[in-house]
């Protein structure tokens, strides 16, 4: 059964893309640290990060996260999801995502200081996009609800819900 727009009560959005897409935040990535930049385009393109632990940490992690919970979850997944992480191809095939006003939802717009896939901009521009402050996160990587402090992100998803609902 598909959702309705209407049928949606709200959002929360972890270290999402904005709804422009990719292109401008690779752009302050490729200007600030393009060595970083670079490597990050190569393992979405090559998923180096199913085998190798650095890159896996370097990209999706703290660097504190323990070694034993890293390597479980590189072993979930090189399970799952094969489709290419970034298509070239399809790039900019479906952004921009724009919001209307009337379609406007309780958001939550949650982002990390430390994430490499997502920058701080980009996720105050999709909580501009739903009319809300973004909420920043220091020491978490992108997987934040897999960090090693991911009570913190938890803890304002689940907030976020008591107050909205």
């Amino acid at each position: 059964m598909q959702s309705k727009p209407e049928n949606v009560l709200g959002a929360a959005f972890l270290c999402s893309v904005p709804p422009t897409g990719n292109s401008a935040m690779a752009g302050r990535f490729l200007r600030r640290t393009p060595i970083a930049a670079l490597k990050l385009v190569y393992a979405f393109i090559s998923r180096n990060f199913e085998t190798d632990e650095t890159v896996l940490r370097e990209i999706f992690f703290s660097e504190d996260i323990p070694d034993e919970e890293l390597r479980r979850y590189q072993q979930l997944i090189k399970g799952s999801c094969k489709l290419p992480l970034l298509d070239l191809r399809r790039y900019q095939d479906e952004l921009p995502i724009r919001q209307t006003e009337s379609s406007c939802k309780p958001a939550l717009v949650l982002g990390c200081s430390d994430d490499k896939v997502v920058d701080t901009t980009a996720v105050r521009e999709l909580a501009d996009e739903f009319q809300t402050e973004a909420v920043i996160l220091g020491g978490i990587g992108h997987d934040c609800m897999l960090d090693t402090r991911w009570e913190v992100a938890a803890d304002q998803l689940r907030t976020f819900l008591v107050e909205a609902f």
